[in-house]
């Protein structure tokens, strides 16, 4: 079960975040979350997590725009960078690669707490998870238990007659 990102993000509760590229992927469905501080790290998504950074890999190694690429190419939803002292800014690149994609990247100052935030949002996809199980299991009791008690009622009605 999955959220939709923008309403991931809103739960969040996070006054600071500021979307900087790919406003048209806030509709992609966020199914977790991931730390991504490298291009290798970024191969174990599996799909559908937003992936935040605090941009400690980001160097002469690795650019932001190279593990942007990797995390969506590994089919993430989103990007969250951590700005402050390993990423003073998003580059232009990765902003343009974000729009150019529909990937949202996201902006959070240093004093966000980004484990907060995972928190939450995981707690957002958890409630999502419970609600459609919730509604599933009343589903299969309004179908199935009338036929169960129709069974029921027949049988019994049947014992009365002394037909069985």
């Amino acid at each position: 079960m999955s959220v939709v990102l923008k309403e991931a993000i809103r739960q969040a509760g996070c006054a600071d975040i500021k979307l900087v590229a790919g406003k048209n992927g806030l509709t992609n469905a966020v199914e977790w979350v991931h730390m991504v501080d490298t291009t290798e790290i970024a191969d174990f998504l599996s799909g559908g997590e937003i992936a935040f950074t605090t941009g400690i890999g980001v160097g002469e190694k690795m650019s932001l725009l190279a593990l942007v690429d990797r995390v969506y190419k590994n089919h993430a939803s989103a990007m969250v960078v951590n700005i402050g002292p390993y990423v003073a800014e998003i580059p232009q690149e990765v902003i343009d690669f974000g729009n150019a994609h529909d990937f949202p990247v996201f902006e959070v100052p240093w004093s966000v707490h980004m484990a907060d935030m995972m928190r939450m949002i995981c707690f957002t996809i958890t409630q999502s998870q419970q609600r459609a199980m919730q509604l599933s299991a009343a589903f299969r009791y309004a179908i199935f238990t009338p036929m169960i008690m129709s069974k029921m009622m027949i049988i019994s009605y049947k014992k009365s007659l002394h037909i069985i």
